[in-house]
Formats: structure tokens, sequence, C-alpha cells
């Protein structure tokens, strides 16, 4: 995903999200020793923290050195339209965990569907 929002439709499923991760200077980030790494959504909020997360989960490693991961979207992910705010959640067999982006959040904006 980049820093330009994301648009789908209300009800979608199956889209694949993907994305190369980045950390500090726009350094990859090594996933040769992740034990996991999610997708986290949740509706954006104008003021202090996003709630917990209500979309998104399981994500999968695409090139552990590339740092290059993917997400297929589920039923209730974009149940309602919206605004989200997305970040990938990835642990590392340490124990150490680090989010991504780490200064904001990406845009997900969910339209309403048609029919």
């Amino acid at each position: 995903m980049s820093s330009a929002p994301v648009y789908v439709t209300q009800g979608d499923v199956g889209l694949t999200l993907s994305d190369a991760l980045l950390q500090g200077d726009e350094e990859i980030l090594d996933l040769s020793d992740a034990a996991s790494v999610e997708l986290l959504m949740a509706p954006e909020r104008k003021l202090g923290p996003p709630p917990a997360a209500t979309g998104g989960g399981a994500g999968v490693i695409d090139s552990a050195a590339g740092g290059t991961v993917h997400y297929v979207t589920q039923v209730d992910d974009f149940a309602q339209p919206g605004t989200y705010s997305a970040e990938w959640r990835v642990t590392f067999n340490s124990g150490e965990v680090v989010h991504v982006p780490s200064q904001d959040f990406y845009r997900i904006i969910v339209r309403p569907s048609l029919g």
C-alpha cells in the first residue's frame, strides 16, 4: 500500500492488499525471523487514538528478504462504508513487535455499494 488512500466498495471480498514493509529511513524490513504478520484495520477517528482493530487478520509473507507481504480481504472487512485506518503488525520469533507504517496509518476508504 502507499500513502495514497486505497478505495474499495462495501462488501468487497477477496481483494489482495500488498505492501513492501519499510522501517526507519525507508529501509526494507527484513522478515526472515518473523513469526507472523497481520493487517489491522479500524474505523478512523479524527481525535484521540484509533479504536481497537475491527478488521483484517493474518497476512502472508511473500518475500522475507524483500519485506513484501499481502492480505486477502474477508467477508466482514468492508461490511460498513467509511474511512478506516490500517497498519501491519509484525511479530518476530524473539517476541519483538513492529508496526508499519511507524509514523501514520494507511487509509482505506470504503464506498457504499449501489447494489
